[in-house]
């Protein structure tokens, strides 16, 4: 009698029991994850924190281990440090979605990164600190002027993309104002301080205009000016960017002398970012047929990159100041005729000297 009132309850505890031991957190799935810590070299001039590691070439180039940073779960109290290789290990971690707070011993910089821990196993990342952002705008074709057939936005491409870094090209048709500026704000929302930014443009150019697709004389909205860059360069939250332009009077967008759309003065001639223009404010930027479709400009900043012959040091960095000295030798060289002159010119007022390209010596 007692046995037969009672089963039924007794049965209610036991599966209750069981559902609460189950959800007790020992039960829970966890994981591990293991990883490397990277930083942009320029970030660090700490030699101690560099010199036991500085001969792992399983990084990227311009990229070292970052030793002692912390390694901390976010909202909770678990944490590590990374080890004189950049690697860390954290175990029993439960499962999800999981985000990890980096921060450099050395700095105040600290990033955020998002992990996948999956149950009994240890999910191997890669974390690097400071990353290299290149944007290459290439207008070859026009709807309402005459179309260039130039093959530079290609060419630039095709060599930036063997690089570390992420790289983001927009071409003819889709080089509208319109669409530049909202790449613009994304990177706004994606660069981090420690992060760099390198802008190229090929294609037609006019005083204090860069010519996009959809330009003419009658409807120059598909533009963009020195005040446009200006002001979308200040509102990124990375301070190192670089300006690359192959366009006729390039030079204008950093005379100092104000957009003709805009009243306020503001153009980018001692702005603090570093600027490379193919010419003069006053003259033209050629491109011949017999090279392929590339500009001179871009013929011989790529030379200068890919033959290694603007590394005048040989430490297998090539810095903006390197290449452009490589151009300005080889203009020169050149001896281009009168009516066909063609003078780069540089800009970089903070003395940053950005590396754009590494290899090894």
């Amino acid at each position: 009698m007692f046995k037969d009132k009672y089963c039924p309850l007794l049965i209610l505890v036991f599966l209750l029991g069981t559902f609460l031991v189950g959800c007790l957190p020992n039960n829970i799935k966890r994981g591990s994850i293991a990883g490397t810590i990277v930083i942009r070299e320029e970030l660090t001039s700490d030699s101690n924190n560099l010199k036991a590691i500085s001969s792992n070439t399983s990084l990227p180039l311009g990229y070292k281990p970052l030793k002692g940073a912390l390694i901390k779960v976010k909202n909770t109290n678990i944490s590590t440090f990374s080890n004189a290789s950049g690697a860390f290990l954290l175990n029993n971690l439960p499962e999800g979605l999981q985000t990890l707070v980096v921060t450099a011993p050395f700095s105040n910089i600290s990033r955020e990164f998002e992990v996948e821990v999956l149950p009994n196993a240890i999910n191997t990342v890669f974390y690097p600190v400071g990353k290299g952002y290149y944007l290459i705008i290439g207008v070859s074709l026009y709807a309402k002027i005459p179309s260039l057939y130039s093959a530079d936005a290609n060419a630039m491409e095709e060599f930036f993309v063997k690089t570390p870094g992420t790289v983001i090209t927009v071409r003819d048709q889709d080089a509208t104002r319109d669409n530049i500026l909202n790449i613009f704000n994304r990177l706004k929302k994606e660069l981090q301080p420690e992060d760099y930014l390198v802008v190229y443009f090929s294609g037609h150019g006019a005083y204090d205009h860069l010519l996009l697709y959809n330009y003419s004389k009658e409807d120059p909205y598909d533009s963009l000016s020195d005040l446009d860059l200006k002001e979308h360069f200040l509102q990124m939250p990375t301070k190192e960017i670089t300006l690359v332009m192959d366009s006729c009077f390039s030079g204008s967008l950093f005379d100092g002398k104000p957009a003709v759309r805009q009243p306020t003065p503001k153009a980018l001639q001692n702005s603090g970012y570093v600027l490379l223009a193919s010419s003069l404010a006053s003259q033209v930027s050629y491109q011949y047929s017999n090279d392929g479709g590339l500009g001179l400009f871009t013929k011989h900043f790529l030379l200068g990159l890919i033959n290694r012959g603007a590394d005048t040091n040989s430490d297998g960095k090539i810095t903006a100041q390197e290449i452009f000295v490589y151009i300005q030798k080889t203009f020169a060289y050149l001896n281009l005729p009168e009516d066909n002159l063609q003078t780069p010119i540089f800009e970089d007022t903070l003395n940053i000297n950005p590396v754009l390209y590494r290899y090894i010596p």
